[in-house]
């Protein structure tokens, strides 16, 4: 269950990213498992698709009640990239 957009966040592909969010892809679509393009960006370390999305309006508090452990990790690497990049 990947959206176009997590798919493309996870794997780094930035300009795809930058595209889809151009064309309405809506920013905290959540896949199946309830992760967004912001956490798998974040996962995958892809530290220029985390600023994309978070100059798209990413929200960086969206985890639903069910947080696992890998959760709350990719939560606090974007909240390391976040105060890095000056967005909070």
């Amino acid at each position: 269950g990947f959206t176009a957009l997590t798919f493309a966040s996870l794997h780094g592909y930035k300009g795809i990213v930058n595209a889809m969010l151009s064309n309405g892809a809506k920013v905290d679509q959540q896949a199946r498992d309830n992760w967004t393009a912001l956490l798998y960006a974040s996962q995958g370390g892809h530290r220029a698709v985390v600023e994309v999305l978070l100059s798209n309006g990413a929200d960086i508090l969206i985890i639903k009640p069910k947080k696992t452990l890998r959760q709350l990790l990719c939560w606090r690497l974007i909240m390391v990239m976040v105060r890095s990049l000056k967005f909070y």
